[in-house]
């Protein structure tokens, strides 16, 4: 049968508020690659990465080769680069005479300055221009020499992979999503009239889907592993909420982008006094409860007067002194083995 004990202790906590919540990342913990022109796609030679792969920042993760959207386009890349050889001549000509026009004197230096820029602006154009005909060329002949290389800008887990070898892509169109799990925030989304009464130096907590224990977000001393990112100054106008947003430094494994969870928020004063677990609570004909180990076997049931709760704790006001053992685990069996014996809420179990 499960069972266990707990001492009840001296401890503080704050008064919380339990909230729904949201696993989430900063904005710079996710990133799309997207193809930048209409290509054919190209795996690298050791494959595409599949979803669940660990990618470094740089890492090449496709490739693609440039195509034109229709023949047109080929030769109009080839018409840009005369147009723009042809800029560049007369661009070159204008900064020689206005080279010899201010070594005369004839011209003041902001004319040579903005011949220099044409110039240069020409020499620019004319390298885009041929870089762009060099794709359409790499193309037609079946080489790769045009291609675009697809790589991750952060560091993170491939959760999606839309990448097929050989096929066609269009501009915008996403083929990898990464995710940065080293570093979650934790959104808490807090009612608007609960949004004035939030302690922004208290520790939270968090409660994952079916599992009762709570996982504490200490904001503070030695043993802190999180942060207080902001408390929203903008209400969301249809659930009325106030988004409380947590960085978690070492986020727990089991925690998952986009994954809903209850979060613990800080609403009151600090308490500071007997402490014990929630879940060594019970429920009896709507009093508080607890069981008190007296000796080895035997167990004495206790009516106590709850305070304020911060995630899988709660605050003792009276019917309990600290240094206590209580049954924290199994406690509602050891109420059944009392009622079958058809005694007062005091004796032993075997």
């Amino acid at each position: 049968m499960p069972f266990g004990t707990a001492f009840a202790a001296q401890g503080t906590l704050t008064a919380s508020l339990q909230v729904p919540g949201l696993v989430a990342t900063p904005p710079s913990g996710r990133a799309e690659v997207s193809a930048p022109v209409t290509g054919r796609l190209v795996a690298p030679s050791a494959g595409l990465a599949y979803p669940g792969s660990a990618v470094r920042k740089g890492q090449v993760l496709a490739s693609l080769i440039a195509s034109p959207s229709s023949p047109e386009a080929a030769a109009g890349a080839e018409l840009i680069v005369a147009e723009a050889v042809a800029r560049r001549a007369a661009a070159q000509a204008a900064l020689g005479r206005a080279k010899r026009l201010y070594a005369q004197q004839a011209v003041p230096l902001s004319d040579l300055e903005a011949a220099q820029r044409e110039a240069k602006v020409a020499q620019e154009a004319v390298r885009a221009a041929r870089r762009s005909a060099a794709s359409f060329a790499a193309v037609r002949g079946g080489a790769g020499g045009g291609a675009w290389r697809l790589v991750a800008p952060i560091d993170g887990i491939l959760v999606a992979v839309h990448a097929t070898p050989g096929a066609t892509v269009s501009p915008g169109e996403t083929l990898f999503r990464i995710i940065d799990m080293r570093l979650l925030w934790i959104i808490a989304r807090v009612p608007e009239g609960e949004a004035s009464s939030l302690r922004r130096g208290r520790d939270a907590s968090f409660r994952l889907p079916g599992q009762q224990a709570w996982q504490p977000i200490v904001l503070s001393g030695a043993d802190a592993d999180a942060a207080l990112v902001h408390i929203a100054r903008v209400v969301d106008p249809v659930s009325r909420t106030v988004e409380v947003v947590y960085a978690l430094k070492s986020p727990s494994a089991e925690l998952r982008f986009g994954g809903l969870l209850q979060v613990s928020v800080p609403v009151g004063d600090a308490f500071s006094g007997v402490v014990i677990e929630r879940r060594a609570l019970i429920d009896q004909d709507g009093r508080a409860v607890v069981y008190v180990q007296v000796d080895g076997e035997h167990f004495e049931e206790r009516s106590v007067r709850l305070g304020p709760r911060s995630g899988g704790r709660i605050a003792i006001l009276d019917g309990l002194r600290a240094g206590e053992r209580i049954v924290t685990k199994g406690a509602q069996l050891v109420r059944l083995a009392e009622r079958s014996k058809g005694e007062q809420p005091h004796g032993h179990i075997h």
